[in-house]
């Protein structure tokens, strides 16, 4: 189940860069595949808010 969810993610990230990649660098999506391993859904949400404020 852990590797579905691990692989899931990182595969939506790259999903998320190509259909936006004219705004997101491959830092950006280095950082957020790095992001997504690393924290919880919760976590990234307050990550991702704060980026925005």
């Amino acid at each position: 189940m852990f590797k579905i969810i691990y692989v899931d993610a990182i595969k939506n990230a790259l999903i998320l860069w190509l259909t936006h990649y004219d705004d997101m660098t491959l830092t950006d999506i280095k950082s957020l595949t790095a992001l997504v391993q690393t924290s919880s859904p919760v976590e990234l949400m307050k990550i991702l808010s704060q980026k925005q404020n």
